[in-house]
């Protein structure tokens, strides 16, 4: 049995590069053929997760995008400079070698590009013959100095849309394989009434009016909000939902194809639509499932992509300043042709319409080893 290594971050992207990884691993596992071993590499080498940690802290700021931009820029060169040092270089190469000289794996899946970047140069420096392959979870990391990488034998990335084709080009090997696992077995109810989905994973600025906006909105639309590791709003977001008779649905944690089941039942409706930040994967997940997207850019480099795509695209809107949202959701409700006109252009266009799902990965890894 071929023995397959995944190595993540959990603190870097607040938790979606954990859970990206989770979803590679249960898709290999369910081959008979692959042994799988998740492993976080900012628990292995700690002070990757400070790092993680001062990402969160710049991600959940008050502060305007550009602020953001100029403190993230610091941390990628703190970052890089740690990496460069030869200290430091034995401490990554020790940490690799507790892992791999007990597995022996086949191959290395690394989900972040600087990942990837060490476990190469680790297996050049010590004759290692494993595969190496690069999962790039967000395109916008390519423009990122730390996470360029282009010498694994394979390199995957999670959508074909990506406006830097020159960078592309590098790859020695390169598949697209959606994050999406095929949708099966839902039951599926046609709605009558609008949806919004308010999805908070960051910054809670705006959150609380986004809700009481929602509920004061003669249309009465129905509400679903989750809320992921901030239970001061979360608690905030209960007690506002109980002076509206519990009409919405507050989540603090909701289970992959439960949120995917909401997405589906929302998108029945035409003038539904998601309420987020820039996330990639988020957004794409929205897109890809026919619903209109309202999101506020983060102010991170590697989300800026998904600003162009949605904006020129006409898949919805990208705005900056999070205050604004709730001003935008009223907008947004009270002329509902704003949402069906996005949600035609999203259902007119070719965005990654290709047959190659998450259920294709285990053929795609065998070919490598």
């Amino acid at each position: 049995m071929k023995k397959i290594l995944i190595i993540c971050m959990r603190t870097w992207g607040r938790m979606g590069n954990y859970e990206a990884a989770k979803k590679i691993e249960s898709e290999l596992a369910s081959k008979a053929f692959f042994s799988t071993e998740l492993i976080c590499f900012d628990e292995l080498v700690p002070v990757f997760s400070k790092f993680g940690l001062r990402m969160q802290e710049i991600s959940a700021s008050y502060y305007d995008p550009h602020i953001k931009l100029k403190l993230y820029d610091e941390l990628i060169d703190d970052i890089g400079l740690w990496i460069s040092n030869f200290n430091n270089e034995q401490v990554l190469n020790e940490s690799l070698s507790s892992v791999i000289e007990n597995d022996f794996p086949s191959l290395i899946i690394s989900t972040k590009g600087v990942i990837a970047k060490i476990v190469h140069a680790f297996k050049e420096k010590f004759y290692f013959d494993f595969k190496t392959v690069n999962f790039i979870t967000n395109p916008g990391l390519l423009d990122i100095k730390i996470h360029q990488h282009f010498s694994s034998d394979l390199t995957i990335r999670t959508t074909n849309y990506y406006p830097n084709s020159d960078m592309v080009e590098k790859f020695h090997r390169l598949e697209t394989v959606p994050l999406f696992k095929p949708v099966s077995n839902y039951q599926i109810d046609q709605q009558d009434i609008p949806s919004i989905l308010i999805l908070c994973n960051g910054c809670e600025e705006g959150y609380f009016d986004v809700l009481k906006t929602s509920f004061e909105h003669p249309s009465k639309p129905k509400i679903f909000m989750v809320i992921i590791s901030n239970k001061k709003l979360y608690d905030e977001c209960i007690d506002l939902n109980r002076k509206y008779a519990d009409r919405a649905c507050i989540y603090n944690t909701l289970a992959n194809k439960d949120y995917l089941k909401l997405i589906l039942e929302a998108s029945t409706n035409s003038r539904s639509f998601l309420y987020s930040k820039s996330g990639p994967n988020t957004v794409l997940e929205s897109i890809r499932f026919n619903l209109p997207v309202l999101i506020h850019f983060s102010g991170l480099p590697m989300e800026r992509w998904i600003v162009e795509l949605t904006n020129k695209r006409k898949f919805g809107f990208c705005f900056e300043n999070q205050s604004n949202g709730p001003g935008i959701i009223k907008k947004w409700l009270d002329n509902p042709e704003i949402v069906t006109n996005f949600k035609r252009n999203i259902e007119l266009s070719e965005i990654d319409d290709i047959d190659i799902t998450l259920k294709d990965l285990p053929d795609i890894i065998c070919d490598v080893m």
